[in-house]
């Protein structure tokens, strides 16, 4: 036996001896994944950045449940996604590598398996291990799946949900991994609980009545309706310059009754939680994977994936505790995070003695260290008619460092997107030569070390669930264009991809648009 083994079977002893000898119930850590959250569509994160007003635009958030987590506990103002792609996010999250060191170029790409993985190093721990998820994209054989003893993705309830599950079918699949501990002689152990809710994802398709009366726009007889022929077409109309004001509140309200649904589900799955007595002991951390661009777009609307903007990868983070594993109430951090830090944190705040990657440990934060966080540095996962086919594939695409409150980006398709901005509400851009130039070259030397250039392998059933979700469109990508083509030859990248004309951003109608002092993107650069 190894020492490793001995140690992992040791701690475990140790921690059902406590138990018994304390009678409280076996640690739980239950992990929380909102895909496609941006932060500003939570209440206690709009309130920070001063967005709780309702507005001809947009309405305000309401989600009471996570609120009440964040004051219960210890929340992230601005925690930052490596990648605005569902797998390639979660992989940062449970290997703590960013996508240099995970190599998950985007969906339909496996986390190889020599990546270790936090839930493998619960499980050799004696921690029971269970993931409930919604998505194909983080289906069994995506890699995530690895050190979970049950990994329940079962979909497939109608035709609208074959690739993906509502947050009450997650609920239900959830309470049906907890009764079978019973069965599995494991309900003694430590539990390690993994829950993916993918609601926000568009299409917008499985939100509450009751939720989506809560943001109704009086007598709305326009084309979005939340299905993904609807976003589509929000896309076009956003880039012909013809979006009206009413169908981008539109957009809002069924973006954020999803979320708002998905609210309501938590506070029952937390209930449950409560009454099986799995929180009596128990760390609960709430996590967006990547953030959406909705009309505040600059080339890239009602997507992700192809920016890494705030507006994509500023993301809720939320860590409350209770009993033996109770942390500081109402207590905001302030310092900029990373997605690969959370691994680490929990690990140490479960008592494992190591995570995998090069995660950062947040704890000391929130006990009013001043430590130091490495730079995030991410880059974006499209288009994919334009990544790279001789080099690491997402050389092509816009990427990021962000360090000590600044944020450098840099997007060879569109060299005048770059530039030097604040991690602050609207991203301001700030004129700073030389911490530009120290940016700069953080990222330069991440690229000069990026991974070779990797094959998916056959990708036509991942491609018709990719594009039954909505990341694939028949048409070509907004900003695959023959002038993006142009740049790429600029700065020594292989041009490839269809031509189209790069759009011009704004909303038609009342006399709102970028020129109009009545509208302004939130993030605009």
């Amino acid at each position: 036996m190894s020492s490793t083994s001995f140690h992992t079977i040791m701690l475990h002893v140790m921690l059902l001896l406590a138990s018994c000898r304390s009678g409280a119930s076996p640690p739980t850590v239950l992990v929380v994944s909102l895909d496609t959250t941006r932060a500003d569509a939570i209440g206690c994160y709009a309130e920070q950045l001063g967005l709780t007003a309702e507005l001809e635009s947009r309405p305000a958030p309401s989600t009471p449940n996570i609120d009440e987590l964040a004051r219960e506990g210890v929340r992230f103002a601005w925690a930052l996604s490596n990648m605005p792609v569902t797998l390639g996010a979660h992989a940062s999250l449970f290997s703590g590598l960013d996508s240099h060191g995970h190599r998950v170029v985007r969906n339909g790409f496996p986390i190889p398996k020599e990546i270790p993985l936090l839930q493998e190093q619960f499980r050799e721990a004696g921690w029971d291990t269970l993931a409930a998820i919604s998505s194909t994209v983080l289906d069994p054989g995506m890699g995530l799946e690895r050190g979970f003893a049950v990994y329940d993705s079962e979909k497939g309830r109608g035709p609208m949900f074959v690739h993906r599950r509502s947050a009450d079918d997650v609920k239900g699949a959830v309470t049906g991994l907890l009764e079978a501990r019973r069965d599995r002689g494991t309900e003694s152990s430590p539990l390690f609980l993994f829950v993916h809710f993918y609601d926000a994802h568009a299409p917008w398709i499985s939100a509450d009545p009751d939720a989506l009366s809560k943001y109704s726009v009086g007598g709305y007889g326009g084309f979005v309706d939340g299905s993904l022929s609807s976003i589509q077409q929000l896309r076009r109309m956003w880039k012909n310059n013809r979006l009206r004001m009413v169908d981008s509140r539109q957009a809002w309200r069924f973006y954020l009754a999803e979320l708002s649904t998905v609210d309501r589900v938590l506070g029952e799955l937390l209930d449950d939680l409560r009454g099986r007595h799995l929180l009596d002991n128990g760390l609960v951390v709430i996590l967006g994977d990547h953030g959406e661009t909705l009309d505040d777009a600059d080339v890239t609307p009602y997507s992700h994936g192809e920016d890494v903007d705030l507006r994509d990868i500023h993301v809720p983070l939320i860590f409350t505790g209770y009993g033996n594993m109770s942390l500081p109430r109402g207590t905001v951090v302030s310092k900029t995070v990373r997605l690969q830090d959370v691994g680490a944190t929990i690990a140490a705040l479960a008592g494992l003695d190591q995570a995998p990657g090069e995660g950062q440990r947040l704890d000391p934060l929130w006990k009013g260290q001043d430590i130091d966080i490495p730079p995030l540095l991410g880059e974006a996962g499209r288009p994919r008619d334009l990544e790279d086919t001789r080099n690491w594939n997402n050389l092509p695409f816009e990427r990021t460092v962000v360090d000590d409150g600044l944020m450098l980006l840099r997007n060879p398709l569109w060299p005048s997107q770059d530039g030097l901005f604040a991690v602050a509400e609207g991203q301001p851009r700030i004129h700073d030569q030389g911490r530009a130039a120290h940016l700069r070259q953080l990222l330069a030397e991440w690229d000069a070390v990026a991974p070779s250039h990797r094959y998916p392998g056959s990708q036509r059933k991942m491609d018709e669930a990719l594009r039954a979700l909505g990341y694939l469109e028949d048409e070509p990508s907004t900003s695959a264009s023959s002038q993006a083509s142009e740049n790429l030859k600029d700065v020594g990248l292989p041009e490839s991809g269809p031509e189209s004309t790069r759009p011009s951003s704004g909303m038609a109608g009342s006399g709102e648009g970028p020129g109009s002092k009545s509208w302004e993107p939130s993030n605009a650069r």
